[in-house]
């Protein structure tokens, strides 16, 4: 009438079922790669960075090894961290605000770019504040409406409540949008100004 396996027997055969289960995967993944017949995977580049994703995308489009670039933007620089440790991106540039702080994972590599970066404001050409000679002082601002991302979006809106309240100012924020298109059309009609970067683009009426 055949053979029963005994108990130690059904254990082992249990985890020799999983170990052909497995090697059949392996071998539908080496299968599925040769079909690929050699070619790269794109290269992916998380987090958020405005105008430095799109520059270092454009460069290394063009290496040879390189023949793809996808950008993923992630708002939470912790999350386009963790992202890397993953494998949900192959590079991630971020901002870290001074009040904020960053967790680099164990098999992540983190590179300091830039220590520090001046925040500038975006307004009008035909502004009032263009007008005058010389950098803008802080509580002038406060004359005039804001637009930014909404409150909590980023630590940015913190560390901009921090700065202000250090030189006790109060900014008008009456519009919230992370749109850049949004910002770009209020400051334009001078209904509002804005942060922006060094590395920002200038666009025309602003």
């Amino acid at each position: 009438h055949g053979s029963v396996p005994t108990p130690f027997g059904a254990d082992v055969l249990a985890e020799a079922h999983s170990v052909l289960r497995g090697m059949s995967g392996i071998r539908e993944r080496a299968q599925a790669w040769g079909a690929r017949r050699g070619a790269r995977e794109p290269l992916t580049i998380g987090g958020h960075c405005g105008y430095p994703h799109v520059a270092l995308a454009r460069r290394l489009r063009g290496l040879p090894w390189c023949p793809e670039v996808q950008l993923r933007e992630d708002m939470n620089a912790q999350t386009a961290v963790d992202g890397l440790a993953v494998g949900a991106c192959d590079l991630a540039l971020v901002y870290v605000p001074p009040t904020g702080e960053l967790t680099v994972p164990e098999p992540v590599d983190g590179v300091t770019v830039h220590a520090s970066e001046p925040v500038f404001v975006a307004l009008a050409h035909d502004h009032p504040l263009a007008a005058g000679p010389g950098p803008v002082p802080l509580e002038r601002l406060a004359d005039h409406p804001w637009v930014d991302e909404p409150p909590g979006h980023t630590l940015w809106t913190s560390y901009l409540r921090q700065v202000c309240h250090e030189a006790a100012v109060t900014l008008d924020q009456r519009h919230s949008t992370v749109s850049l298109f949004t910002v770009l059309e209020l400051i334009t009609d001078q209904r509002a100004i804005a942060p922006a970067f060094s590395t920002s683009t200038d666009r025309p009426g602003t």
